[in-house]
């Protein structure tokens, strides 16, 4: 009679009848009292009638009732432990916090279960498999993809070339549903191309995506994962022509269903996942605003979608929220798009799509770097648009116009004295800055701060011993016999994964850098020197031990310490700082730029299409305009900067050498001309002051 009932149970929960199910489970309880499976199948049920939409319910539930069966378990029932494993406990837990995107839980969940997945039934073991691998690639981990992927290759070799495959039932936890090969075959080849993409072994990648699209041709994903390999070679070309042959197959599938073309698509994940590869490929053109329509493209795709579960759910029909969730790429696409409203000079509307963005991506310290740059990025625009709307302090009035417009001086003096700088509060924020009210609340100089410490902090190593993403905490490794089977594929791929290793730690520690060099710009536009010479030396002392980082930040720390330095007083240790002797090749050398391929290295496309070159981006950004470090304005500004110290101490030969080897420099520097003139004013020199306009009137420059 129970069996019965069960049977009649699952058909309805397969249908969607979930109501009817739970009434089934009802009856059944009432035979068998204090019955795990009972109670878990009973759950499931619940969760899906209340259109999976607390989660964290069935979390609880699963979590007592798997306590439950460990604490029999100890008590030596041996009989009792076999009869109620608690894989599939697990595993459920483990797919409620990957469709919760707490990949990290979710992970350590999988790993516990494949330390120990000889007794679990081959139908739950690929599932344990292909869940866990979609955690590595989520969490950038291949370190212990191998192990996985070679149990999923003796489950293909056990099903000998037969199109499905039924589990063995006689095991705890059975799944008795057979098993598509083709279709099982198919995520085996995909997901080996992801691990070899993120190893950047592109020939193997390239022969599983060439399998993968022989068991499905037509199949989108495996098209979406070749033009992402065409992508990662920069041949940007062919990755566009695949991805239209995707929104084009979308389209048809679309009028295949009655519907109108593109309207089934916009509102797919496949369609958002389309626009946002194609926007990133515009951006690696650097054509900004193209990437821009194609992000707000993919935004609508996945409102749509949204939307559509929305009625789903008011309808009353199956609609898994968390599942759609998982799906669920809005946080990504709104970075991107954030990212190009910061390239195309709009900070303002960048710092709203990353803040919306921190919701998911709260983890990122890239994330939280952006939206540092974006503060100072919009307070370098509002100094820059008062200065531009105040009127000039050396002039006074004018009179007549055109070629007899004469200028006005002032007779009173120009200026007040500067503020004196108060020491800064326990928060580390100034107590007189003046620059905080005039700006719109989140985009302040102290909020781009507190970004920046989010993201210094998140670049940090981790304390755990563990070198993986994800610390495991104190978990064992896979079963000797699926280590002993990957042994060739583990040969095949330990120089890419050490490879990738090493890039990972290359690129939090340059992520660090750059957020310790934010810290020490905004903490002096903030008026608090001694903490921007503390960040300045932190700046130091990391790129002395990775001389891999980019020189130009070395330079800019020597900058930010002096001009600490000089607003503390401490003119002499800001002069040892900005020696040419102390800077060496930083100083006399040209600045590089890490190298981009082109159409003519290796990896940058086909031999038959050659791509176009293009100017990289801009690794770092402290101004909306994205340009390139200006070696030649770097050392310029240094040299007026050293000028203008020698002024004050009223040593104005030394002064006047420093002002002529900074108009050396950079001869359209505005501020270079200008020291040099009133040096030469202040040693009575007129004749060379004038000279010296006269020499430099045709020359374009910028504001002082």
């Amino acid at each position: 009679m129970a069996s019965q009932l069960a049977a009649t149970a699952v058909q309805h929960f397969n249908a969607g009848s979930y109501e009817l199910a739970l009434d089934q489970l009802g009856q059944i309880q009432q035979q068998k009292e204090d019955d795990p499976k009972l109670e878990h199948n009973n759950a499931v049920a619940q969760y899906y009638h209340s259109g999976c939409s607390e989660p964290d319910t069935i979390l609880t539930a699963l979590s007592a009732i798997k306590s439950r069966i460990e604490e029999h378990s100890a008590d030596a029932d041996a009989v009792y432990a076999e009869e109620n494993d608690t894989s599939v406990l697990s595993y459920n837990e483990a797919v409620l916090y990957y469709q919760m995107k707490q990949h990290a839980t979710s992970t350590a969940i999988l790993e516990s279960l494949f330390s120990n997945i000889e007794p679990i039934d081959e139908g739950l073991a690929t599932k344990i498999c292909f869940l866990l691998l979609d955690n590595y690639w989520i969490l950038n981990n291949t370190s212990k993809a191998v192990a996985p992927m070679a149990f999923l290759d003796k489950i293909l070799e056990q099903a000998g070339g037969a199109p499905t495959w039924t589990p063995n039932a006689d095991k705890p936890c059975g799944c008795p549903e057979p098993i598509d090969m083709a279709s099982f075959g198919l995520r085996l080849h995909m997901h080996k191309a992801q691990f070899h993409l993120l190893n950047q072994s592109f020939r193997s990648s390239k022969k599983e995506i060439k399998q993968a699209l022989n068991l499905s041709p037509q199949g989108s994903e495996p098209t979406l994962l070749k033009a992402n390999f065409e992508y990662l070679r920069q041949n940007y070309r062919k990755s566009l022509k695949l991805l239209h042959s995707v929104s084009k197959g979308q389209d048809a599938a679309a009028q295949e269903q009655g519907g109108k073309p593109g309207n089934a698509s916009k509102r797919s994940a496949v369609t958002a996942a389309m626009n946002n590869n194609v926007a990133c490929i515009h951006f690696s053109l650097n054509n900004y605003n193209a990437a821009l329509w194609y992000l707000s493209r993919a935004l609508k795709a996945t409102d749509a979608m949204a939307h559509q579960v929305g009625q789903r759910v008011k309808g009353g029909s199956r609609a898994p929220t968390p599942e759609m969730f998982s799906h669920c790429r809005k946080s990504e696409i709104l970075y991107n798009s954030g990212l190009q409203l910061l390239f195309t000079s709009r900070p303002q509307e960048a710092f709203s799509c990353f803040q919306e963005a921190t919701g998911v991506l709260f983890h990122s310290a890239r994330l939280w770097l952006r939206m540092a740059e974006c503060c100072l990025a919009h307070q370098c625009m509002l100094g820059s648009t008062q200065r531009r709307a105040a009127c000039d302090p050396l002039l006074s009035s004018t009179i007549d116009s055109g070629t007899r417009r004469k200028l006005v001086l002032p007779v009173a003096p120009v200026c007040d004295m500067p503020p004196r700088v108060s020491p800064p509060d326990e928060d580390g924020n100034p107590i007189n800055s003046t620059t905080a009210g005039s700006v719109q609340v989140g985009l302040t100089l102290e909020y781009a701060m507190h970004c920046a410490q989010n993201a210094y902090l998140l670049s940090c190593p981790a304390p755990d011993k563990d070198s993986s993403v994800v610390p495991a905490g104190g978990e064992e490794g896979p079963p000797p016999a699926a280590a002993s089977n990957s042994s060739q594929a583990s040969a095949e791929v330990d120089s890419g994964s050490t490879e990738r290793g090493a890039d990972q730690s290359a690129e939090q520690s340059l992520l660090r850098v750059h957020a310790l060099s934010v810290l020490a710009y905004a903490s002096l536009c903030a008026q608090s020197p001694d903490l921007g010479y503390g960040y300045a030396k932190q700046v130091l002392d990391e790129t002395k031990q990775l001389p891999e980082i980019q020189p130009e930040l070395r330079l800019l720390a020597h900058m930010y310490a002096a001009e600490a330095l000089i607003h503390m007083n401490q003119v002499p240790e800001a002069m040892r700082l900005v020696q040419p002797a102390v800077l060496g090749d930083l100083l006399l050398n040209p600045l590089t730029s890490q190298p981009q391929p082109t159409a003519h290295q290796p990896g940058a496309g086909t031999d038959d299409e050659a791509e176009p070159e293009h100017s990289p981006h801009p690794s770092h950004l402290y101004c909306s305009d994205g340009a390139k470090f200006d070696q030649a304005q770097m050392r310029s500004q240094m040299y007026v900067n050293m000028a203008a110290v020698m002024a004050v101490q009223t040593d104005y030969t030394q002064a006047e050498r420093f002002a002529q080897q900074a108009l050396a420099a950079n001869p359209r520097d505005a501020s270079a001309l200008l020291l040099s003139v009133y040096l030469q004013l202040q040693r009575g020199n007129k004749d060379a002051a004038l000279a010296t306009l006269v020499q430099h009137r045709n020359e374009g420059y910028g504001n002082p």
